[in-house]
């Protein structure tokens, strides 16, 4: 029973270990990809770096303390939600800024007590961004351990009655935990606890201790992959041991829980971020559909994707104009060409005619229907067909063909015609 309840409880641990990790990874990668779009004049202006914190609506409601920007110097560039007089405020004496800086990478830092939220404690995300291999500038983005977020919610987490999960560092300073005047402090003495003592030596695993205030409890504990933070479950032994059944129970629908909250998470936060691409691709499709200012997007944003719906919209519009220009100007050459006293045809790669004009139709004796259900072959006589055929091949490979001028007289029903070279530089007709 012992053995299937510390199986059980290790499987529990580890779900919601890398339901932490989840987060944090999505955390993270969240602020790369905002960091990847920030410019450096923003980021050497507080004005405009403070306005691109404030269009960063998905990372705001992501981490609930702030966003902010720091110089490479450890100053405040900007803040979001601003407050007033902490622009240029020090924070270089920050471990999160320091190892910022020393790994040259992303970091997760310690609990710290926040001076933009005084007095909370809070945990920091922060991406280097770099300009020719130089630090130009730390985004940064901070959770409250006391706010309505994910790390808060493990406090929440309950084993059985008396159980629960809490998180803490390899500096065995204590993260999250349901007892919230424990979140920052050191309160776990060396040699209380034993497992705790070994996990952060890194030991993996489940058994038997004693907490702080030295309840026999059955503990099992996890280390995190994306930092050095450890995740415990704490149960005491006389509860473990009653309705251990029951318990076995609980934790799988935990487990499930657990999964289920991560994919609603990144469920919301993919159609938070996807929703207005997957508009603009619809509209998109239905274009063809579509005509005029129908076919602009309106659609109005402060962030890229207006950028994005701006360029689009003015792509249309300047379509549309070549479109009607196209529109007139064959207008305009199919009225000259209709009443030309000369006779115009074109003919295709495959010798028919696509077009026939009035005047080479009398000319050859047959009407515009019929000869464009005819092919050179039956209107060319047969003294020239040959050479009009040698100088088409000419032209479709490519070659120059010279300007010529020669009369074919009729057999039969076949009339004076006039052959031009079909190369667009000459004329780009032929007349018969």
């Amino acid at each position: 029973m012992q053995a299937e309840y510390l199986q059980s409880a290790i499987h529990l641990v580890s779900a919601l270990a890398e339901n932490v990790d989840d987060k944090l990874r999505i955390a993270q990668n969240s602020l790369l990809a905002a960091a990847a779009n920030i410019t450096l004049e923003e980021l050497r202006d507080s004005h405009k770096a403070q306005r691109f914190l404030d269009n960063r609506y998905s990372l705001l409601a992501l981490f609930d303390n702030a966003l902010f920007v720091f110089s490479p110097e450890g100053k405040i560039v900007a803040e979001s939600p601003y407050l007033e007089h902490r622009r240029g405020r020090d924070i270089s004496f920050r471990d999160y800024f320091k190892d910022t800086v020393a790994r040259g990478k992303p970091v997760i830092s310690s609990p710290y007590l926040s001076t933009h939220n005084p007095g909370h404690p809070c945990v920091m995300l922060t991406v280097p961004i770099y300009s020719n291999g130089k630090l130009a500038a730390i985004f940064g983005g901070s959770f409250d351990l006391l706010g309505q977020n994910f790390l808060e919610d493990l406090s929440h987490t309950r084993i059985g009655k008396t159980g629960y999960v809490y998180l803490f560092d390899n500096h065995r300073t204590i993260i999250a935990h349901p007892e919230k005047n424990r979140i920052m402090h050191r309160d776990v003495p060396v040699g209380i606890n034993r497992l705790f003592d070994e996990s952060i030596a890194g030991f993996e695993g489940s058994g038997e201790t004693r907490n702080s205030r030295r309840i026999e409890t059955l503990s099992s504990f996890k280390h995190l992959k994306t930092t050095d933070w450890i995740l415990a479950a704490s149960y005491p032994i006389v509860e473990a041991y009653a309705p251990l059944k029951t318990n076995r129970i609980y934790f799988i629908t935990v487990m499930v829980v657990g999964t289920a909250v991560t994919l609603l998470f990144v469920w919301f936060l993919m159609q938070r971020l996807t929703s207005p691409l997957s508009l603009i691709t619809r509209h998109v499709k239905a274009i063809p559909d579509k005509s005029g200012l129908h076919n602009l997007i309106n659609l109005e944003r402060k962030d890229e994707l207006g950028t994005l719906i701006n360029a689009f919209n003015s792509m249309i519009l300047s379509l549309d104009q070549h479109q009607n220009a196209l529109r007139e100007s064959e207008s305009n050459f199919r009225a000259l060409a209709d009443n030309a006293n000369d006779g115009l045809q074109i003919i295709t790669d495959s010798s028919h005619l696509a077009y026939v004009n009035k005047r080479a139709a009398e000319i050859v004796g047959y009407s515009v229907e019929e000869m464009l259900l005819t092919t050179i072959e039956t209107i060319i006589h047969p003294d020239h067909l040959q050479m009009i055929i040698e100088r088409k091949a000419k032209t479709d490979a490519g070659e120059f063909v010279p300007s010529s001028l020669k009369s074919c007289w009729p057999i039969g029903m076949v009339a004076v015609f006039r052959l031009k070279s079909q190369r667009p530089e000459q004329s780009g007709r032929e007349n018969r």
